[in-house]
């Protein structure tokens, strides 16, 4: 038997180096495995625990502006049907159906609203012989500054289809100071889905 795996115990699995250098230079790169190995290993649960303590407060917050601007577009929308109810008994016009859909928008941080109506222009009394004049409005809205992003109202008329009437309105206010008009409900509705996201 070899002098050298005398006395070594699992002497037959280990290999006999036989460039001096080459065993310390595997030494080497193993401790710096070895080292690296627990580094990753003390920093991954450090940084898992960042991330995710990052992650909460975001969501969390998200749900409570989504929560909070549930409830302000709740209030934004009875103070609406009351101005529209007192606006209506004005000019001689009533409520036929009204909703509205609340949304955070995360990159303005803003709670916005939609609300869709639909309006009988004069009373069933009143009618004219070709029939009742209904309005559909929409309008995109700040819940707590009531500033406009959108609107759009559309008159039906006695003469013509529904689909052969343009909009009598419809506007697009990204900022204050840029307004352009829409042509249809499509557009009205594309621009709305941008801020809805």
């Amino acid at each position: 038997m070899d002098p050298y795996l005398r006395g070594r115990r699992h002497s037959r699995f280990k290999k006999r180096p036989d460039n001096p250098l080459e065993s310390g230079r595997c030494k080497l790169v193993s401790l710096v495995w070895t080292r690296r190995a627990l580094i990753v290993k003390r920093i991954l649960p450090i940084l898992a625990i960042i991330a995710a303590s990052l992650a909460r407060p975001a969501c969390a917050q998200t749900l409570d502006d989504q929560e909070r601007c549930a409830t302000q577009a709740e209030k934004a929308f009875q103070t609406w049907k009351r101005e529209d109810r007192a606006e209506g008994e004005r000019v001689g016009s009533s409520l036929v159906f009204a909703d509205y859909s609340s949304h955070y928008n995360t990159k303005l941080q803003k709670c916005l609203m939609l609300v869709e109506a639909q309006h009988q222009l004069g009373h069933l009394t009143q009618a004219s012989p070709s029939g009742p004049t209904f309005s559909t409005t929409a309008a995109l809205t700040d819940a707590y500054e009531r500033r406009t992003y959108a609107v759009y109202v559309w008159m039906s008329r006695p003469d013509k289809k529904y689909w052969e009437v343009p909009p009598t309105s419809c506007e697009l206010i990204p900022t204050p100071r840029e307004k352009r008009n829409c042509a249809t409900r499509e557009e009205f509705d594309d621009f709305v889905a941008r801020y809805l996201e």
